[in-house]
């Protein structure tokens, strides 16, 4: 049988997305949340990039502060 796809033109990481995403980590920092890793990943299915934050800290409190971070 056939299957049809749908080919979607991937939407590209910019260079405002890193900037952004590097200052976010930088903030975070500031805040003592302790961050390891941080990645942009892109989602096939959503043809979109997202920011990924690895932390040992806690999940509510690293949520809290990010959020507060964002709404500066």
């Amino acid at each position: 049988m056939f299957e049809t796809y749908v080919i979607v033109e991937k939407v590209p990481l910019t260079k405002d997305m890193i900037e952004v995403g590097g200052e976010l980590v930088r903030r975070l920092d500031e805040l003592g949340v302790p961050v390891n890793a941080a990645l942009w990943l892109y989602t096939v299915d959503e043809n979109e990039w997202r920011l990924r934050i690895a932390t040992s800290g806690s999940g509510r409190e690293c949520y809290r502060r990010i959020h507060g971070v964002l709404a500066e």
